[in-house]
């Protein structure tokens, strides 16, 4: 069963689409990395290809990459660029070879935004004039980088990262934590489930938001020792401005919200929100982005724990 979390909105207006047989010929994801683009493509691809998407079999084949009717365009692995001009037109001699397994075939096009100006002026004749059996998916971080011609052609989706319970749930369901360590990690990359998978598969970040989060806590409690504790635990120098980073975000998040519609929220940037003040936020924000003149400088690890810290506090304190 395919399981798209926080995507009711565009999942219900493709459904509407579907039975309403007026599903487009050409069909653009966009938004942040991690989001999900990719597995809805998937979603969007089945939809093509078949009325009942949750309980058909061949849909499997879709996620192994095995259908024969959906291809994955990209450049071999040895190419130095996802897209070439070379792929582009193969894609375009393929086109009208016909469906092997029904009567639609369907191209993927991920990361559409690598292609060049030319790479995209290729395609789009044939996707202005496609045959009448052919459908594209494309997906993309980064929308303006894709020609105007193109956009008018299809039609757009914004994928947005799910809720932080949202995302929450999709880990519990997908690794071993518990739960509490997945709200933790979750609430750290704002419900991005991509971004979130990618912490969980590195030990080392996953530390990092750990020890973040509660170095956060510290300094909203305003426990110097305690801060100090924290990144005084780093052997190594890099930890410790890959902890600062997290917690530069994390204020960055906060300066984003609105203090007075705060209802009870959780997450880290909330609480830091709650805290302080607008003013503070951005204070201690641009102290801790001029620390970053001290990154490369090969300094003592215990007296730049202690630098920071100092420095710190004595912002807060003001």
């Amino acid at each position: 069963m395919i399981e798209l979390f926080g995507k009711d909105n565009i999942v219900n207006r493709l459904s509407r689409l579907h039975n309403d047989n007026k599903m487009p010929h050409a069909i653009l994801l966009w938004g942040d990395t991690g989001v999900g683009k990719k597995t809805l493509a998937r979603y969007c691809a089945g939809l093509f290809l078949e009325n009942e998407i949750f309980s058909s079999k061949k849909i499997d084949r879709i996620y192994t990459d095995t259908h024969p009717d959906v291809s994955f365009v990209k450049s071999p692995a040895e190419s130095d660029s996802k897209y070439t001009a070379e792929l582009i037109r193969d894609v375009i001699k393929d086109s009208i070879v016909k469906p092997v397994d029904g009567d639609v075939k369907v191209y993927i096009f991920n990361d559409c935004d690598e292609m060049s100006v030319i790479q995209q002026n290729l395609l789009l004749k044939l996707i202005e004039e496609p045959p009448a059996f052919v459908r594209f998916i494309f997906t993309a971080q980064d929308i303006t980088k894709i020609l105007e011609t193109i956009i008018s052609r299809v039609v757009a989706f914004n994928v947005k990262s799910p809720s932080i319970k949202d995302c929450a749930d999709a880990l519990s369901k997908d690794t071993d934590l518990d739960e509490n360590q997945c709200k933790l990690i979750s609430e750290s990359v704002n419900g991005n489930i991509g971004k979130a998978l990618e912490i969980i598969n590195n030990s080392e970040k996953n530390q990092i938001i750990e020890k973040g989060q509660e170095a956060v806590s510290s300094l909203i409690s305003v426990n110097e020792y305690k801060f100090l504790s924290i990144i005084s635990s780093f052997k190594k120098r890099e930890d410790i401005w890959a902890l600062l980073d997290y917690i530069i975000d994390e204020f960055r998040n906060a300066l984003k919200l609105s203090v007075k519609n705060i209802d009870n929220n959780i997450s880290v940037s909330y609480k830091i929100a709650e805290k302080f003040s607008i003013r503070k936020i951005t204070s201690i924000l641009e102290l801790l982005i001029r620390l970053q003149k001290y990154r490369e400088v090969n300094s003592n690890i215990a007296l730049l724990s202690s630098y920071i810290t100092n420095e710190i506090f004595i912002d807060i304190s003001k």
